[in-house]
């Protein structure tokens, strides 16, 4: 009759001589293989995050086995895509309930894919956020002035954004843009509807001209409380 004692005393002392990290018993479970369709990652944030690099997204990555259980003092890397505008605090490697912790923020708006990876091996569940723009900061030339004749409306019509601070659109603005000759190298006047409410954000110039022909022309975009912008210089032909 087979000790099965002894049996199982060989078999451990056997694995442990050569240099196996884990050792098996009888009846034991092996080294845990991450089962990147059990890992969950989730995402929690207060409302929608703004793009700001201040207001955070916390990312929290559980990490199981394939048998499911949670796996500890695995070394966790969290991505977003797109990338840009993307500040990460990595976690520290799991807890004793396999949970590391990371925090996302951002400064480029819009939809972010969460990727985490455990030791080459991706989570199946890439959740999504999506960070909106802050305040309303700033203008931005959306389309610029392009040469013209004297006294003919500038083509394409210029368009003028409402932008925070870190370049992003403010899609809801209607604040009240006016423009106005910057650089004036003939003394021009400049013509047409130079107030315009913004519409999503944009608000556009149609029907501008300028009297006198000249080289170095810029329009400048202002509105109360932003901050304004002065567009590249154009000519406007005799």
């Amino acid at each position: 009759m087979v000790n099965s004692t002894a049996v199982r005393s060989l078999v451990v002392l056997a694995l442990a001589a050569s240099g196996c990290t884990a050792v098996l018993g009888i009846g034991e479970p092996g080294e845990s293989v991450i089962d990147p369709e059990l890992t969950t990652v989730a995402i929690e944030a207060d409302g929608d995050p703004v793009a700001d690099g201040v207001d955070a997204v916390t990312v929290t990555v559980t990490v199981f086995d394939t048998t499911g259980r949670p796996m500890s003092g695995q070394t966790v890397l969290v991505s977003a895509t797109p990338a840009s505008g993307s500040e990460i605090d990595q976690p520290d490697p799991t807890s004793a309930a396999g949970v590391a912790t990371a925090v996302l923020t951002a400064t480029n708006a819009g939809e972010k894919t969460i990727t985490a990876t455990v030791q080459s091996e991706e989570a199946f569940e890439q959740p999504t956020v999506t960070f909106v723009a802050g305040p309303a900061a700033q203008l931005a030339f959306l389309v610029l002035p392009s040469a013209t004749a004297e006294g003919a409306v500038i083509a394409p019509a210029i368009e003028v954004r409402v932008d925070d601070e870190h370049d992003n659109p403010v899609l809801g603005a209607t604040d009240t843009i006016a423009i106005a000759i910057g650089a004036n190298p003939s003394s021009g006047a400049l013509g047409g509807t130079t107030s315009s409410a913004a519409v999503g954000g944009v608000a556009t110039f149609d029907d501008l001209t300028i009297d006198a022909a000249g080289a170095g022309y810029t329009l400048v975009a202002s509105a109360p409380g932003l901050t304004s912008t002065t567009s590249p210089a154009f000519t406007v032909t005799p």
